[in-house]
């Protein structure tokens, strides 16, 4: 038989149970402390997520709330004076009201330089 594959034998033959039990506690432990870590991270990730989307859909129903008004009398300025509330929301780059027709009717950008936004197809939150 050949030394060095006997090598890495003689040395676990070598250490006491004591230590090889310490060394497999310690292992096991660590690896549940990253288990328990990784799934705390996520439940913060989600929660903050969800307190997000229920942060935006309040202004959102706000919104569209003070601005039926300006879309059932075809006002465009008061429309997009009200989507310009949105600048005091970090978290809010582009808003739109779309007529029941899928017209443009007023917009609000951040940045000028965003693209144009397209009429959503269905409800619901879109991150980029």
């Amino acid at each position: 038989m050949n030394q060095r594959t006997k090598t890495p034998n003689r040395r676990l033959r070598n250490v006491s149970i004591k230590s090889k039990i310490f060394w497999i506690f310690l292992g096991s432990n660590f690896l549940a402390v990253l288990i328990v870590a990784a799934l705390v991270i996520g439940d913060q990730y989600s929660q903050v997520r969800k307190i997000l989307e229920d942060d935006l859909l309040t202004q959102a129903n706000i919104v569209a709330d003070n601005a039926a008004a300006a879309v059932a009398f075809n006002d465009q300025k008061v429309a997009q004076e009200t989507l310009l509330a949105l600048r005091g929301s970090p978290n809010v780059r582009e808003a739109a009201i779309y007529l029941p027709t899928g017209a443009l009717f007023a917009e609000y950008k951040r940045d000028a330089a965003l693209p144009d936004i397209p009429m959503p197809g269905k409800e619901g939150f879109t991150y980029t």
